[in-house]
C-alpha cells in the first residue's frame, strides 16, 4: 500500500464522517431552538453511545465468524474492559491504556485451509459494521416524529457508523497496524506479508491441535519472505522461531535470533518490544548464559516483568532466578504456578512446550546445574 493510497482514504473518511455529521445537524434543527449547549452535549454522549454500540456489533461480526471458522476467542476487550481466555475459562481484566476502543484476539483451532478461512473472519467485523449502518438511518428517516432526547442521542449512529466502515474497508495503516481492509487487500495479492501471516497462523493452528514445536516443518516457520524489522509480523515470526528452536534444543540457531534481537530490538515495532525483550532475557539467562546482559535487561524491564504475569514472563523470571542468582529455594515456589500457567495455555502445543521447559529447570534446581550450555 502506497503512502498516497493511505492518505486518500484517510481523507475520506474524515470528509465523509465531517458530511455526516453535518446531515445529522441539519436533519435536527427544530432542535436547535433549545439550550445550544444542551443539544451539542447530548449529540456528544449519542456519539460516545454509537462508538459503543460499533465496537460491539463489529467485533461481534469477526467473533460469529470466527466461531464458523473454527477460530476461537483468546481476548476481547472493549474500552478498559477486556477478557483473556485462560485454559477453558475467560478472565477479567481492567486494561488503563489502550490504543483502539475494541479489539479480538484469535486463534485458529485447525491448520486446514487457512488463507479461506481467515477472509471470512475478517469480512464478518465488514458485516456486522453494515448491518449497523443500515440500521442507523431509522433516527434519520423518522426524525420529525422524535422528541428532542431520542433524536440528539441516536442520530450519531449515522455518522460513527460510516467512520467505523470508512475506518475499517478502505485498506489504511496506522502506526504499522493494518486494518481489515488492508489485510484482506494483503490476502489477494498474496504478498510478503500475508504469507507471513498465513505461516503464523497455520503454526498457531499445529499447536492448537496438540503438535509440539518439534513436530511442525521448519519450513512453515522460516520459507516466507523476512518482513522490514519495524513491521509487527517480523516480531511476532521471530518469537516463533525463537520457541521454535529453543523447543528443538538447536540452541546454535537461538543464538543467532538472541544475537540478531540485541543488534534490532531498537528498531521493532513498539508493540512487540517488551516481548522481545523477555524472550532475550530467556536467552541471556539460558543458552547464552551472559549474567551481566541479564541483570540489565531486569533492570531496564523490571516494572513490565512485574506488571505482567503471563506464562512468558513467568519463565524468564524463572530462569532469571535459576540461573543468574541461582536462588533455588526461591526459584522451587514458580514450580506450582508455572504448572497453573502451563494447564491455562489456550495453544496445546505451546503448554507442551512449556511443560518441557518446566522439566528442564525442575532438573538444573535439583543438579544445580544448567543444562542449555553445551
Amino acid at each position: 500500500m502506497t503512502r498516497r493510497q493511505n492518505l486518500f482514504n484517510n481523507l475520506l473518511l474524515f470528509i465523509a464522517t465531517g458530511v455526516s455529521i453535518f446531515f445529522v445537524a441539519m436533519r435536527g434543527t427544530e432542535f436547535f431552538e433549545q439550550n445550544i449547549v444542551l443539544v451539542v452535549l447530548f449529540f456528544i454522549i449519542g456519539a460516545i453511545i454509537a462508538a459503543l454500540i460499533n465496537t460491539f456489533a463489529h467485533e461481534t461480526g469477526h467473533i460469529l465468524a470466527a466461531k464458523k471458522q473454527n477460530f476461537f476467542v483468546a481476548a476481547f476487550r472493549i474500552t478498559f474492559f477486556a477478557y483473556v481466555k485462560k485454559g477453558k475459562k475467560f478472565e477479567f481484566k481492567f486494561v488503563p491504556v489502550f490504543d483502539e476502543i475494541g479489539e479480538t484476539e484469535l486463534a485458529p483451532n485447525s491448520h486446514e485451509n487457512m488463507e479461506q478461512r481467515l477472509k471470512k473472519v475478517y469480512i464478518g467485523g465488514q458485516i456486522g459494521s453494515f448491518i449497523l449502518l443500515a440500521l442507523s438511518v431509522l433516527p434519520i428517516v423518522f426524525a420529525p416524529k422524535m422528541s428532542f432526547y431520542s433524536y440528539t442521542l441516536t442520530a450519531m449512529l449515522l455518522p460513527v457508523s460510516l467512520y467505523f466502515i470508512l475506518a475499517n474497508l478502505p485498506p489504511m495503516i496506522s502506526e504499522g497496524r493494518r486494518n481489515d481492509g488492508a489485510v484482506l487487500k494483503s490476502l489477494k495479492l498474496k504478498n510478503d506479508y500475508a504469507k507471513n501471516l498465513l505461516s503464523i497462523l497455520t503454526v498457531q493452528g499445529y499447536l492448537a491441535e496438540g503438535k509440539k514445536y518439534s513436530e511442525i516443518e521448519e519450513d512453515l516457520l522460516t520459507a516466507p519472505p523476512v518482513l522490514a524489522e519495524d513491521e509487527i509480523l517480523y516480531a511476532v515470526r521471530k518469537d516463533l522461531e525463537f520457541h521454535y528452536y529453543l523447543a528443538c534444543k538447536n540452541y546454535e540457531k537461538v543464538n543467532k535470533i538472541l544475537i540478531a534481537f540485541d543488534e534490532q530490538i531498537t528498531n521493532l515495532h513498539k508493540y512487540c518490544y517488551n516481548q522481545i525483550a523477555v524472550d532475550v532475557l530467556l536467552g541471556a539467562c539460558t543458552v547464552r548464559f551472559n549474567p551481566e546482559k541479564a541483570d540489565n535487561y531486569v533492570e531496564d524491564f523490571e516494572k513490565y516483568l512485574n506488571k505482567n504475569n503471563d506464562i512468558k514472563n513467568l519463565f524468564a523470571k524463572f530462569a532469571y532466578l535459576i540461573y543468574v542468582c541461582e536462588d533455588y529455594e526461591k526459584a522451587e515456589t514458580f514450580i506450582e504456578k508455572a504448572e497453573r500457567d502451563i494447564n491455562k495455555c489456550v495453544l496445546k502445543g505451546e503448554g507442551l512446550f512449556y511443560q518441557d521447559l518446566l522439566d528442564t529447570f525442575k532438573d538444573d534446581i535439583k543438579n544445580k546445574t544448567n543444562s542449555f550450555i553445551k
